[in-house]
């Protein structure tokens, strides 16, 4: 996965106790010799506030970039449509860094706050050009990663 040549997102799921967070660790330690490595944990505490688990991810991901960009993390709605057009603005923020090859590695991605889950697996279908990889954990699906509630309807369009 570290290796690609292009943007993606991989999400590894499993029991607790299985060793998820040591192959992240390892993955992170190998990775860092040839692309530079991010690393977000889900926390449980934070959970009940939104935006907290990707405020950390982006925080994570734009690393030396100093300039002050928490007013893009500002959403109106949590409505599919909305989601996913935030999700796309962020992706071409993100493009427009021109980070050098990145994986950002996320345990416990499942113990983040709903919305977040929600943008950054909305945002991992649109790394494309980005220089981003994302590797996550979960104890199982998070509910809002990955589902097609994330995608706009075609009425919404």
């Amino acid at each position: 996965m570290v290796a690609a040549t292009s943007e993606s997102a991989l999400l590894i799921l499993g029991e607790p106790g299985l060793g998820k967070s040591h192959l992240l660790t390892q993955a992170s330690t190998a990775a860092s010799e040839t692309v530079h490595t991010a690393f977000v944990y889900g926390r449980p505490a934070e959970a009940s506030f939104e935006l907290s688990g990707f405020a950390a991810f982006f925080d994570a991901l734009r690393g030396e970039h100093q300039a002050a960009f928490g007013h893009h993390l500002v959403l109106r709605s949590d409505r599919p449509d909305r989601l996913f057009a935030a999700a796309q603005d962020l992706a071409e923020l993100i493009q427009g860094l021109h980070l050098r090859p990145t994986v950002v590695f996320i345990d416990d991605i499942d113990e983040m706050d709903p919305l977040s889950q929600s943008l950054i697996s909305i945002l991992s279908g649109h790394l494309a050009g980005t220089n981003v990889r994302i590797v996550a954990t979960a104890k199982s699906t998070p509910p809002a990663a990955l589902s097609s509630r994330c995608r706009p309807s075609a009425s919404s369009r």
